[in-house]
């Protein structure tokens, strides 16, 4: 009967343990003016797809929240938060309007040129405004990539389809309550932005107070804030448990 007990409450611990991912796509400076401090003084480690051909590895005095990264702040990024780097291809084209030989190089370069500036493993691809077909998915398993991220809706399946894997995508006009309601819905979620500012203009702006209101949800509700290969990760040790204990 003890044993039973405590079975329960194992199943119901797995049951809400929820995982998000904090993607943040294109590379943008106020990622590292707003974002990063915060989740640095909290430890959440999170995934920043870049476009390799546009980036710099020099001084910008521009401190302007809409301009790219620059190589060096990144590594700042790295080496204190141990932040996840993927690959957005290399010139963040529309891959499904190219031909194989165009599709090998931005997949294949991108990867590359993004290991060669960060010395870190780049394993995820983040398809350049949502868009893929069978032969780019192909070209990722050629060339050493474990999952790939798109813009679909849906819940995240890693056994069947960890090369389309959905994303809930957060913009100037998603209200924070959406977000909430994602997150609680799902064990796993991935939260996609593009930048955080004070003041939102454009469509892929987030407010900066939203994003503060979401991170002291997620640690108020103990949810994990990890990598998309940590949350592939985690899921794998969780398949193992269960078909150990089936045998």
């Amino acid at each position: 009967m003890f044993s039973g007990l405590i079975f329960s409450i194992f199943l119901i611990i797995e049951i809400i343990d929820k995982y998000v991912c904090l993607n943040f796509d294109d590379g943008y400076y106020c990622i590292y003016k707003n974002v990063y401090p915060l989740l640095k003084d909290n430890k959440f480690k999170f995934t920043l797809s870049l476009f390799p051909a546009h980036l710099k590895d020099e001084e910008i005095k521009n401190k302007s929240d809409y301009r790219l990264l620059t190589i060096k702040e990144i590594k700042e990024m790295i080496c204190s938060l141990d932040i996840e780097i993927a690959s957005h291809s290399l010139t963040h084209r529309d891959l499904t309007l190219l031909s194989d030989e165009e599709i090998e190089k931005e997949i294949k370069e991108s990867k590359e040129i993004l290991e060669r500036y960060f010395g870190k493993e780049v394993l995820v691809f983040v398809y350049p405004y949502g868009k893929y077909e069978n032969r780019i998915i192909k070209n990722l398993i050629k060339n050493g990539y474990l999952l790939g991220r798109t813009t679909n809706h849906g819940k995240i399946d890693f056994f069947l389809k960890r090369w389309e894997l959905p994303a809930k995508e957060v913009r100037k006009d998603t209200k924070l309550s959406e977000v909430i309601s994602y997150i609680n819905k799902n064990k796993y979620s991935i939260l996609v932005f593009h930048r955080i500012v004070e003041k939102p203009k454009y469509i892929w702006d987030y407010s900066k107070k939203s994003f503060f209101s979401l991170i002291e949800y997620l640690k108020e509700n103990n949810i994990k804030v990890v990598t998309l290969k940590e949350m592939y990760e985690i899921w794998r040790q969780e398949l193992r448990e269960k078909i150990y204990k089936k045998e």
